[in-house]
């Protein structure tokens, strides 16, 4: 019997930008050769505040990049916000607010909490 040779994939998920609901564009980011160096990049990765990305998936996958099992995504939730732009402008009001002092730091590091990435990870894989 022999073993097939497997690669642990961090993919980019590119959302559209006028439906953000839907994922569309996937882009392979980084490559590892063994799950713990591929899982500790991934939840520093989960850290990051949102940039625009839809997120980031973690998979097993073939030395050719093919898609075996998923082992874990950081989504990142944008409550209510149908656009890109819409969640843009309203993150760049909160920052303005903040600047113009119409907010305090603490409702404004409520607000940018408020669009952190969920990091979830297959139970499986959890030790």
């Amino acid at each position: 019997m022999t073993t097939k040779k497997v690669v642990y994939d961090i993919v980019l998920v590119m959302p559209i930008q006028d439906d953000i609901s839907s994922p569309g564009a996937f882009m392979l980011k980084e490559s590892y050769d063994n799950l713990k160096e591929a899982l500790a990049k991934f939840k520093e990765l989960a850290k990051e505040p949102g940039r625009g990305e839809k997120g980031f998936i973690l998979e097993k996958a073939t030395l050719a990049h093919e898609t075996i099992e998923r082992i874990a995504i950081i989504d990142y939730e944008y409550k209510g916000y149908k656009t890109l732009n819409e969640f843009f402008d309203k993150r760049t009001k909160i920052i303005k607010d903040y600047i113009d002092d119409k907010i305090t730091y603490d409702e404004f590091r409520d607000e940018q909490l408020k669009n952190m990435p969920t990091l979830k990870i297959n139970k499986k894989y959890l030790k």
